[in-house]
C-alpha cells in the first residue's frame, strides 16, 4: 500500500469535508419537509432540490478523486 502525497491527502479529505457538509445541509431540510411534525412549506422543495444535486455531485466528486488515487497509488 503506498502512502498518498500531502497535497493528494489533502485534496481527498477537502473533497470528504464538503461531501459531509452537503450531506448536513441535505439531511437538515429533508427532516424540515419529511419528518413527523415536519413543515409543510412547500416553498422549500427548490432549495431541497438543490441541497439534493449539490450532495450528488459532491459524493461524485470524492468517489471519482478517491478511484483515480486508488488506480495511481495501489490503495
Amino acid at each position: 500500500m503506498s502512502v498518498l502525497p500531502t497535497e493528494k491527502a489533502l485534496e481527498l479529505e477537502r473533497l470528504e469535508k464538503i461531501a459531509t457538509e452537503k450531506r448536513i445541509a441535505y439531511e437538515k431540510l429533508d427532516n424540515e419537509l419529511f419528518a413527523k411534525n415536519a413543515s409543510q412549506d412547500i416553498a422549500l422543495l427548490p432549495e431541497y432540490t438543490k441541497a439534493k444535486r449539490e450532495l450528488t455531485q459532491a459524493v461524485n466528486d470524492y468517489n471519482t478523486f478517491r478511484f483515480s488515487l486508488s488506480v495511481a497509488y495501489n490503495i
